[in-house]
């Protein structure tokens, strides 16, 4: 499936939503996706590994805009390593179940 080319819209962004980019317009992203996101890595590894989780479905807008609400959430020295990097590169990894805010039905 062609998803487009995912990228973070912004810098230094903290908090449990990540603003991106680069989406194919319409493209639906459902909740219980994993993600990475280049030159971030979490500071506690997960049962899911060193991916975050995305709590809700995300849906891009016709300029390829999408917000993401991710778990673990965004803190560069508290949950992640490092700082968020405008541009970076968004990689899916898989699906884990279906998630509704904190609580995931896995497969």
């Amino acid at each position: 499936m062609d998803v487009g080319t995912p990228l973070v819209n912004g810098a230094r962004q903290t908090g449990p939503l990540l603003h991106t980019d680069g989406w194919r317009p319409g493209i639906t992203l459902p909740s219980g996706t994993l993600l990475r996101i280049w030159h971030v890595h979490l500071l506690r590894v997960l049962a899911w590994g060193n991916r975050f989780l995305a709590l809700r479905e995300g849906v891009a807008d016709a300029k390829g805009r999408m917000t993401l609400r991710l778990f673990p959430p965004l803190f560069p020295g508290e949950t992640i390593d490092s700082v968020i990097v405008d541009n970076d590169i968004i990689m899916l990894d898989g699906i884990v179940g279906h998630c509704k805010e904190y609580s995931c039905w896995y497969y």
